[in-house]
C-alpha cells in the first residue's frame, strides 16, 4: 500500500516541466520581442499553453462565472459603442486567462505545491543577488544596472528600464517590468513558505522574500507581508509550529535589515521614509492610486447596475487607456455591480471554503493565503488578466473543494501527506 501511494502521490514530469516553463516566462515577461514592448506579455501565455490540456469539466466549473461576466461585459461594450479592436484583444487576453486557470484547477496541488516552492527558489536566488546588485549600482548608473530589453513602457524615457532618467534612483526591479512587479512576486515566495514543511526550503523562501521586498522598496510588497502575516496568524492557532513560523519571519526580518542598511543605506532610506509616508497618508506614498478613486465612483454611478462595456476603461491595444490602478474600480466601472459580482463569485467562494477546511489539513493555510493574496492584490493593479492572479486562484481552488478530482468520483483522500504534499514516510 505504502509503494502504491507513494506513486500516485509522486509528481508527473510533464506537470513540472510546464511549471518549470510558466515560471520561467512569468519573470521575463518585462522582456520584448523585437523591442514590441508591453506585447511581451505573450511570452506568458506562451508558457500558459500546456496547461489548456489538463481541463476538466469539474475544474472549469470554477471559472463559469467569470467567464459570463466578460461575454457579458462584452456585449454592453459593443452596445456602446467601445472600439472593436479594443474589446477583441482585451477580451482574447482574459479568456485565455480564463482557460489557463481551469487548466490549473485540474491538477493536484497536493502533490505539486512542493515542487513550485522548490522551482521558485532556485530560480528566485539569481533574481534577488541580481535585485541587490541593482540597489547597489543604480545610484552611480553601474553597469547592468539598467536593462535596455525590459520595462518598454510608453511613459518610460527612452524606452529603458523605470528608473533611469531619475538620479539617484535605487529601487531594484530585477528583471521585471517594474519594482512593484519584482515586490508581488517576492510575495508569492512568503506565502510558499509560510506554506512549507521541509526546514531548508521555507527558509530559503521567507529569506529570498524579504530580500527581494527590502531592494524593490515596493509599498505595495511591504503591506502585501503585513496581510499576510495577519491572515496567517489569525488561521493558525499557537502552537510549536506556528511560534516556530512566526522566529523565521523575525529572524528573517532582522537579519535583512542590518545586513541591508549598512550595505545600501540610502536605498533603506527611502524604503522606510516610503512606509512612514503610507502610515501617515501621504499622497506620495500611493503613487496616485487612490487621488483617482472619487473620479472613478462618478463613472461607476453613470452605469451601476451594467457598467460601460469591457475595455472601456482600460484596452490590451495600442490606444488602450487605463484610468486606474485599483482592480476592484475598475471592474466596477467596466462591468457594473452585477458583473463585478460575477467575476468575483470564485474568489467570494473560496474564502469561506478554505476557512472551513478542517484544522489538521495542512493545505487550509496556502488555500487561505493564496486567496487573500489575490484579494489583497486586486486593491493595487488594474490587469485582471495576468495569469499569476488566476494560478493562485486554481490553486487554492484545487486545495480548498479538490477540482482534480472527476466529478462523477469522490475526492481521493490524502493519506499520511504533510503541509505541502510530500509522501509520508513508510
Amino acid at each position: 500500500m505504502t509503494n502504491i501511494r507513494r506513486l500516485k502521490s509522486s509528481p508527473d514530469k510533464w506537470v513540472v516541466y510546464a511549471i518549470w516553463l510558466f515560471m520561467l516566462g512569468w519573470i521575463t515577461v518585462g522582456f520584448t520581442v523585437y523591442d514590441v514592448g508591453k506585447y511581451s506579455i505573450l511570452l506568458l501565455y506562451i508558457a500558459a499553453v500546456p496547461f489548456f490540456k489538463w481541463i476538466s469539466p469539474r475544474s472549469f466549473s470554477v471559472v463559469i462565472l467569470p467567464s459570463v461576466s466578460t461575454f457579458f461585459s462584452i456585449f454592453v461594450g459593443l452596445l456602446k459603442h467601445v472600439p472593436a479592436m479594443s474589446i477583441v484583444s482585451q477580451a482574447a487576453l482574459q479568456l485565455l486567462a480564463i482557460l489557463f486557470a481551469a487548466g490549473v484547477a485540474a491538477l493536484d496541488w497536493r502533490k505539486y505545491l512542493f515542487t513550485l516552492t522548490k522551482i521558485m527558489v532556485v530560480i528566485s536566488g539569481p533574481l534577488v543577488l541580481y535585485g541587490c546588485y541593482q540597489v547597489v549600482m543604480r545610484p552611480i548608473r553601474g553597469p547592468y544596472a539598467f536593462l535596455p530589453v525590459t520595462n518598454q513602457q510608453a511613459y518610460a524615457i527612452g524606452g529603458l528600464q523605470r528608473g533611469w532618467g531619475k538620479d539617484p534612483f535605487t529601487r531594484a526591479s530585477s528583471v521585471f517590468v517594474e519594482p512593484s512587479d519584482y515586490g508581488y512576486y517576492c510575495l508569492w515566495l512568503l506565502v510558499l513558505g509560510l506554506s512549507a514543511s521541509k526546514g531548508v526550503w521555507r527558509y530559503w523562501a521567507i529569506g529570498l522574500s524579504f530580500v527581494g521586498i527590502l531592494a524593490s522598496q515596493s509599498l505595495t510588497g511591504g503591506l502585501g507581508v503585513v496581510v499576510v502575516l495577519l491572515i496567517y496568524l489569525a488561521i493558525n492557532p499557537i502552537s510549536t509550529q506556528t511560534i516556530r513560523q512566526i522566529a523565521i519571519v523575525v529572524v528573517f526580518c532582522t537579519m535583512s535589515v542590518f545586513a541591508i542598511q549598512p550595505l545600501m543605506p540610502r536605498a533603506f532610506a527611502k524604503f522606510t521614509d516610503r512606509i512612514e509616508q503610507a502610515l501617515t497618508l501621504d499622497e506620495e506614498a500611493d503613487s496616485g492610486r487612490v487621488d483617482h478613486i472619487p473620479a472613478c465612483w462618478e463613472i461607476f454611478k453613470d452605469a451601476p447596475i451594467w457598467g460601460h462595456g469591457l475595455a472601456s476603461f482600460n484596452s490590451a491595444d495600442a490606444n488602450g487607456i487605463d484610468v486606474t490602478t485599483l482592480t476592484y474600480a475598475l471592474l466596477l466601472m467596466e462591468r457594473g455591480a452585477v458583473g463585478t459580482f460575477l467575476f468575483l463569485a470564485p474568489w467570494i467562494m473560496l474564502g469561506p471554503r478554505s476557512y472551513m477546511m478542517a484544522g489538521t489539513d495542512t493545505f487550509r493555510t496556502p488555500a487561505l493565503l493564496f486567496t487573500a493574496l489575490n484579494l489583497y492584490t486586486f486593491a493595487t493593479s488594474s490587469i485582471v488578466y495576468f495569469l499569476p492572479f488566476w494560478l493562485s486562484l486554481a490553486i487554492s481552488a484545487s486545495l480548498a473543494i479538490k477540482t482534480y478530482a472527476p466529478a462523477t468520483e469522490l475526492a481521493f483522500k490524502w493519506n499520511g501527506a504533510n503541509s505541502l504534499g510530500e509522501p509520508a514516510e513508510a
